[in-house]
């Protein structure tokens, strides 16, 4: 792989959108790539996302729901926070008794940072909570 590097004056006129073309090719090339979007939701939904759905808390602001996973797809949670200002999750109880999941997809205009890894307890529960007016979600580590 070669890179050709520009001047100041070189880089004002190659345009911006060529400009980040190349970067992400060039992090693509090198590995550093994280997907991200749509793209992401999909590869995790084909990853972990078999079996049932099971919706565990609902009301006017929070939807949390489990995929129950089915052979090779080990399932997942998906938390839908509605609130505009704050994080928000409830103490849920999902299938997985002493497992560690991990948050492998989020997004919010508000607040992108991550979710904290969440394991449940002997009966399955844990806490799971997205981001303000956003999405979280969780797959077993």
């Amino acid at each position: 792989m070669w890179i050709e590097t520009f001047s100041i004056d070189q880089a004002r006129v190659f345009p911006l959108s060529a400009q980040k073309a190349l970067l992400g090719k060039i992090r693509e090339d090198a590995g550093l790539v994280r997907k991200s979007g749509i793209e992401a939701l999909v590869k995790i939904h084909e990853d972990n996302a078999g079996g049932a759905t099971s919706v565990l808390y609902c009301d006017d602001n929070l939807y949390i729901m489990q995929r129950t996973g089915y052979g090779e797809d080990p399932g997942l949670i998906y938390v839908l926070n509605n609130s505009g200002d704050t994080w928000n999750g409830r103490l849920i109880t999902t299938l997985w008794p002493n497992a560690t999941f991990q948050p492998v997809a989020w997004w919010s205009k508000i607040d992108m940072a991550r979710p904290i890894n969440q394991s449940t307890d002997r009966d399955g529960r844990a806490q799971f909570y997205a981001p303000p007016r956003g999405y979280a979600v969780y797959a077993i580590k």
